[in-house]
């Protein structure tokens, strides 16, 4: 199942978290800036305003693998709220971007206090979590041409993914 970005669709995000006054910050990063990297503390999720962010994993041989390219209105950096202590990824934007930092306690406390938005965070988590497990089955079982054609139609935009 193609990951769909309707979490957002009946969200309004810019006056959502314009009205947060404490624990949040826009930040504004060039292409090639890193966002966060492996190893770092994991103590706030993003949200991504503009731009575009990869997400990618460097295995102790320094091997280097992308695992996910993040769009506007998705999340970025969620492990936190599960009790992850560093980030098991590096987050780069990949042009310019503008992202909202939450801090770990902010989200925690918009989650316990605001239906909509946790409904929201919910929903996303949930389609990105659908979408991994479509990317398993295609590396598990569609041969490497047929997965390179996939990956190439999401990225012109003929398919969602």
């Amino acid at each position: 199942m193609p990951f769909q970005r309707r979490h957002i669709r009946d969200f309004d995000a810019a006056s959502f978290f314009r009205k947060i006054q404490k624990g949040k910050s826009y930040l504004h990063y060039s292409g090639g800036a890193v966002i966060y990297a492996q190893g770092s503390t994991a103590d706030a999720v993003y949200f991504i305003q503009s731009g575009q962010v990869n997400l990618t994993v460097c295995s102790s041989r320094g091997q280097q693998a992308i695992i996910a390219l993040l769009k506007p209105g998705d999340f970025v950096g969620e492990g936190c709220l599960a009790g992850q202590a560093t980030r098991s990824a590096t987050a780069t934007a990949i042009r310019d971007t503008t992202t909202i930092r939450l801090e770990k306690a902010t989200m925690a406390r918009l989650l316990r206090t605001e239906p909509k938005f946790s409904e929201t965070f919910l929903s996303y988590l949930l389609m990105r979590k659908l979408a991994v497990e479509a990317d398993l089955v295609d590396l598990t079982f569609n041969l490497a041409n047929k997965r390179l054609g996939r990956v190439l139609l999401q990225l012109a935009g003929v398919i969602k993914g």
